[in-house]
């Protein structure tokens, strides 16, 4: 048996420091994990940590978890007789500055990085401590040194959306066009967080908007697929590439009527963008946004002048698409704007031969009228 939270009983009761209940479930053949001698560092009883490593060595979560849970002792136990050091983000994430303060005024250089690759003012930055963040700046703190993942900072004070703390980063100018594992950049970050806060104070310095991530796309690639029509509305009053593309030729008009995000497809359009622009297999956006029944915007793209016979590498139109999906209201509506319900695609299909071999039945009278 486990609890919600993944925990099996005995872990539990070694988290909490429950003796009784942990011989009583050791008597029962309840099974000692690992995890269970972890979570006995918790929990903090000696007991029942010294159960638990009859049958498994120490780990570095044995540490982080005492440092999270404030047994201090027992921390410094494993430091002098095991030899083991413990993380910046455990001291700040558990608000334990009795060993984070030690540990800070140990260091040779502010800069260094501990077990999890990190420096402490990554971790600050992480866990959003502005008062500590301002401290390590002030003695010397590297703002742009990347942790392990190439990760600064700023991209961690962006995806958690600690505005201060990034305003602090920027003025200490931090590299607002840093890349990480990922070639994410702070932008990309705050960006999916819908940070508009954070992406304006961005872009007020000019940061870089072209920058791809490694699936091919840019912040305002991110900004459509994450719906974020304020951000999306910040990128657009600088003067950037609407028709950057991604991996599979998609641009952010192509996105955003994927996800049937209208007030950003329209955004885009009043930018300028390319309603016509082919994907990789030749679909335009009101074709995709028809195939998955998005018929707000297939309304609006058609309603402009998007080609509503425009066919694909397969000569497939939007028409076709709606068909292949059962997509009707999608259908209703590009058969208002004079769509042609007897092109074929290369497999000789047409819109009613489709809805004919699967059955459905609504598009069938709809294009049989």
């Amino acid at each position: 048996m486990r609890t919600s939270g993944g925990l099996s009983l005995i872990d539990l009761s070694a988290q909490f420091g429950a003796t009784k209940c942990f011989n009583f479930l050791v008597l029962n053949n309840a099974k000692i994990t690992v995890r269970t001698l972890e979570n006995a560092f918790f929990g903090n009883s000696k007991e029942i940590i010294l159960k638990c490593l009859e049958q498994f060595d120490l780990t570095q979560n044995c540490i982080e978890y005492a440092v999270r849970s404030h047994h201090n002792k027992t921390v410094k136990t494993l430091m002098t007789k095991y030899n083991f050091k413990y993380s910046w983000y455990s001291t700040l994430y558990s608000f334990n500055l009795k060993m984070f303060y030690p540990k800070l005024h140990s260091l040779e250089n502010i800069n260094s990085k501990d077990e999890n690759g990190e420096t402490a003012l990554i971790a600050a930055s992480r866990v959003g401590l502005v008062p500590i963040v301002r401290l390590l700046i002030n003695r010397g703190a590297n703002v742009s040194v990347p942790d392990s993942k190439f990760k600064t900072a700023l991209s961690w004070a962006c995806e958690e959306n600690f505005i201060e703390v990034a305003k602090i980063l920027i003025e200490a100018k931090s590299n607002l066009n840093s890349t990480d594992k990922y070639n994410w950049t702070p932008a990309h970050y705050a960006i999916i967080q819908n940070s508009h806060r954070i992406l304006q104070m961005l872009v007020d310095k000019n940061v870089d908007l072209s920058i791809h991530d490694l699936n091919g796309k840019t912040p305002l690639m991110v900004s459509s697929y994450n719906s974020a029509i304020e951000c999306t509305k910040i990128l657009l009053t600088k003067q950037i590439n609407l028709e950057e593309n991604d991996r599979n030729n998609w641009t952010a008009l192509i996105i955003a009527s994927a996800n049937n995000s209208v007030n950003i497809v329209r955004a885009l359009v009043e930018s300028g963008a390319n309603i016509e622009h082919e994907d990789k297999w030749g679909n335009t956006p009101i074709m995709i946004a028809a195939g998955k029944n998005n018929t707000e915007t297939v309304t609006f793209l058609a309603s402009i002048g998007a080609n509503v016979n425009h066919q694909n590498r397969n000569g497939k139109t939007a028409l076709i698409f709606a068909a292949d999906n059962n997509s009707i209201e999608s259908a209703k509506v590009l058969v208002d704007f004079k769509a042609d319900v007897e092109i074929e695609d290369m497999n000789r299909d047409t819109v009613l031969s489709i809805a004919k071999r699967n059955g459905f039945k609504e598009i069938q009278a709809l294009v049989s009228d």
